[in-house]
């Protein structure tokens, strides 16, 4: 009898597909990373492109009582992220009427007032900044320029 020598191909089989399979299943991994990572990058920032841009947005937000709306508008520095929650269920509270949202002459201030349930002006202003081409609000209120004359 006589015996053929084994090639290493003979016994190649299904151990030869497995790393090339898994050099592709890890470029694929790879690549859907980067896609998300290039998506999120990609995100709109959440501030605004002017001022008065900012100030609609507040009013926005106010009038349709949404926490989303309203915490995109300030710095991450500056508010936590249950900032805007936590005004709007004190701002409810107020049973505001009569709300007005305005910028200050200045442009440094967001200023919102409005008449409380019980009658009295209420108001808050909020300074404005700008970071990286958009304006934001920042999470402490305006210690100055504040007043209920709007």
């Amino acid at each position: 009898m006589s015996e053929t020598p084994m090639n290493k191909s003979d016994n190649a089989g299904p151990r030869s597909l497995t790393r090339p399979l898994v050099l592709l299943l890890l470029a694929l991994v790879v690549g859907w990373l980067v896609l998300v990572v290039a998506q999120i990058g990609e995100l709109p920032a959440s501030g605004r492109e002017t001022p008065d841009k900012l100030r609609a947005a507040v009013a926005d937000a106010l009038g349709h009582r949404s926490a989303d709306e309203l915490q995109e508008l300030f710095s991450k520095e500056s508010a936590g992220k249950k900032y805007a929650e936590t005004y709007l269920k004190s701002w409810e509270s107020l049973q505001a009427s009569d709300v007005r949202v305005e910028l200050s002459p200045d442009t440094a201030r967001v200023l919102v007032a409005a008449t409380a349930g019980d009658g009295n002006r209420v108001c808050v202003g909020w300074p404005v900044a700008q970071q990286r081409g958009l304006w934001y609000l920042e999470g402490v209120p305006a210690l100055q320029g504040v007043t209920c004359s709007t």
